[in-house]
């Protein structure tokens, strides 16, 4: 529950919900900036094997779902190479990415170097223009539908087809999955990314920035100040 005033709210979820106690050693801000990117990123991580396919490259590297998964990726034990534009190279270097290409001096899709796993977490690449870089049996993941939704539809035909394949899995989330997030954030597996912090009164503004693509990580709204 919270309250404002004498006015308080109350927010129901069920005991085996996705719901657990908020790290000790994180801040309101911190807290309010991980559990979504996290929850979206590892709906694509926990379905790669990085033992047999350690090569990852994650396009859109510096945004919300792909500044998670390059961390869990690399919990993981993965390699992986991180897309992102020129101000946030030295932040993804420091998060771990073994290698980083700045989109706005290079397209990713023309290299000569294969991967294993391709997630493009802003949805602006496409599955036929990163075939090219993928290994066989490599898979092709995105967090957006895709031209005229192919997203959706693909997977039913490069599965069936065999080599590489487009997979696009319908986000969910657990207790489990919340529990182990706390446990990358207690032992500092996991560093929450903030961007902007707004008032509540900036709220338009905040989505507004938000909008114009070039976030780092997260932008988080104050309710009240702590």
């Amino acid at each position: 529950s919270y309250q404002f005033g004498a006015h308080a709210e109350y927010i129901c979820v069920p005991e085996d919900g996705s719901i657990t106690l908020m790290p000790e050693n994180l801040s309101f801000n911190e807290a309010a900036a991980v559990c979504d990117g996290m929850m979206l990123a590892n709906n694509y991580i926990k379905r790669i094997n990085f033992k047999r396919r350690p090569q990852l490259l994650i396009n859109g590297a510096t945004g919300s779902i792909g500044i998670a998964a390059l961390q869990l990726a690399i919990y993981h034990g993965a390699k992986v190479t991180a897309v992102g534009n020129t101000k946030n190279l030295k932040l993804l270097k420091q998060l771990g990415a073994d290698e980083v290409i700045d989109y706005t001096q290079e397209d990713f899709t023309q290299r000569d170097i294969k991967y294993d796993t391709v997630l493009d977490a802003v949805g602006k690449s496409s599955f036929f223009a990163c075939k090219r870089i993928m290994n066989s049996g490599a898979t092709y993941y995105s967090s957006e539908l895709g031209y005229m939704w192919q997203n959706v539809f693909l997977p039913f035909f490069t599965g069936y087809l065999g080599g590489k394949k487009m997979r696009f899995p319908i986000p969910t989330d657990s207790k489990e999955d919340i529990q182990y997030f706390k446990m990358l954030l207690e032992f500092e597996h996991y560093k929450p990314v903030i961007d902007k912090v707004f008032s509540m009164e900036q709220y338009a503004e905040a989505h507004a920035y938000v909008d114009t693509g070039e976030k780092t990580g997260n932008v988080v709204i104050e309710i009240a100040k702590p």
